[in-house]
């Protein structure tokens, strides 16, 4: 049995009954009863982010569900009315105070003289009561696709079973943008077999760290399975990092070359996650930047990029920070991490799904 799932409905159970009148009219009795339609992971792969204390992995579930409430005895006008009652308030609830208890849409979808239905999206996301020690190995998965393709396993990768064969770099292809910086040094890209991570541990920057220009030309390396470039046109991208650096990490893609390509940015310094691309050897913000988004140093952090027909949105630690649309659809190319001006990276997981036609 999935014991979070168990525990989500117990507490859909428990938050539903809460919001309906305590009081029933004598004579009468009312039954609640939470009829789940779908459980999913919320997050990546049910990972929603980092509990400090104790500290531990958050994980969640969503739950589509329809709540039926039933009521029995007295009379017919003394059961509509309490019906009547129970419907006004669960629909008049604040919309921000649902959010908070992790409901995110709630609506009647039908009422009788002795019963009323409710259609319901709730999230729920399991506190842990006991630390789990220092947490490097996450399984990474598409979250939620509400795409309207199938998801299908392109490449993926954990550096923990990269320790034992330096081999397992040849799935990888350094490609610096040829647009850093006169004075910008190469790139450092290293597998640490000790903390059995990837690291790019030099500062490779070309153009601003700020929003002010979007040249962000930087290190990138390339996922390339059996040695061979791995070429996506819709998917979705996720990988688990760490940086002690406050300065840019990210992901490119739709690369067609070192002139051609897309990237995904965050920026702890200056605070933002952005879109970006280089189209002919020109650079161009994506849609706005979100200025009030950064991401945690020294402290997993697990990124997701989804990219499908001109539409593009990244998720950090299991929420979204950022959705534009391109304008376009992208052309397929490949895949990889970036960073700009960041020479404090570490890398530990990554993968690549593909969307496909149903």
């Amino acid at each position: 049995m999935d014991s979070i799932a168990e525990q989500a409905l117990a507490a859909l159970n428990t938050l539903v009954t809460g919001m309906m009148p305590p009081a029933v009219p004598g004579g009468l009795d009312r039954q609640v009863r939470v009829l789940p339609q779908k459980i999913s992971p919320t997050g990546l792969g049910a990972y929603v982010g980092l509990h400090q204390d104790p500290q531990a992995g958050l994980f969640g579930r969503r739950v589509q569900a329809m709540v039926q409430v039933l009521v029995s005895g007295g009379n017919d006008a003394t059961a509509l009315n309490h019906l009547g009652a129970v419907t006004n308030a669960l629909l008049t609830q604040d919309r921000a105070d649902l959010r908070t208890k992790g409901i995110f849409q709630l609506q009647n979808t039908a009422q009788e003289s002795r019963s009323a239905q409710f259609q319901l999206l709730y999230e729920y996301i399991a506190v842990p009561m006991a630390g789990e020690g220092e947490i490097r190995d996450l399984d990474l998965q598409l979250g939620l696709n509400d795409t309207p393709y199938r998801a299908r396993l392109a490449w993926e990768v954990a550096t923990s079973s990269m320790a034992g064969n330096p081999l397992s770099m040849n799935e990888f292809q350094v490609a610096d943008d040829p647009d850093v910086n006169a004075n910008s040094p190469a790139s450092h890209w290293i597998l640490n077999t000790v903390d059995k991570r990837i690291e790019q541990t030099a500062a490779v920057r070309g153009g601003p760290l700020t929003t002010a220009q979007p040249r962000k030309a930087g290190a990138q390396l390339l996922w390339r399975p059996a040695s061979s470039p791995l070429s996506l046109e819709r998917f979705a991208l996720a990988m688990s990092f760490e940086s002690t650096s406050e300065d840019g990490i990210g992901l490119v893609f739709n690369r067609v070359d070192d002139q051609n390509f897309c990237y995904f940015l965050a920026s702890r310094r200056h605070q933002y996650h952005l879109f970006g691309r280089k189209r002919a050897g020109v650079y161009s913000f994506i849609g706005a930047a979100n200025t009030a988004a950064g991401f945690d140093l020294n402290q997993l952090q697990e990124l997701e990029v989804l990219v499908y027909d001109g539409k593009l949105k990244a998720m950090l630690n299991g929420r979204q920070t950022l959705a534009v649309d391109a304008g376009e659809n992208l052309p397929a190319g490949e895949v990889g991490f970036l960073t700009h001006g960041n020479n404090g990276a570490r890398f530990y997981r990554a993968r690549a799904i593909r969307l496909i036609q149903p």
